[in-house]
């Protein structure tokens, strides 16, 4: 159990740190935090933009390289993330006839969630992954 926590605690630091490189704070406003993932996307080599709230479909950052759509549903939330992020990024990838679904969360996320996640081929991950799509 001690190695466990001694790891936890490490993955922690890591991500801590790689939060200062993306500018992000636990007190951004939702709004600012899909513009961030979206300038990451653009980082990238994506054409990403933010949606703009109402009327998204369920899709807060639409992302486009060569001839792949990516939507993206993101989630600013101090606790895991549930299906409710999964199931809205599962119905705006038919809106926008996109070829993949992410839900990006900097708290991780449900077992309910990882496991529709996998169901429907949606990736769940921290906003420090987004350069590996």
């Amino acid at each position: 159990m001690e190695f466990i926590d001694g790891m936890v605690d490490l993955i922690e630091k890591k991500l801590k740190k790689s939060d200062i490189k993306f500018d992000y704070s636990d007190d951004m406003d939702p709004y600012d935090y899909e513009h961030l993932c979206a300038e990451e996307f653009n980082k990238n080599k994506w054409d990403a933009k933010a949606t703009q709230g109402s009327s998204d479909q369920g899709v807060d950052v639409i992302a486009q390289k060569s001839d792949w759509t990516l939507v993206a549903q993101c989630k600013r939330f101090a606790k895991p993330v549930g299906n409710k992020a999964v199931q809205e990024v599962v119905a705006g990838m038919k809106y926008y006839e996109a070829n993949e679904g992410v839900v990006i969360a900097p708290n991780g996320y449900t077992n309910s969630a990882k496991n529709l996640a996998k169901a429907n081929n949606i990736k769940l991950i921290h906003h420090s992954e987004i350069s590996s799509l």
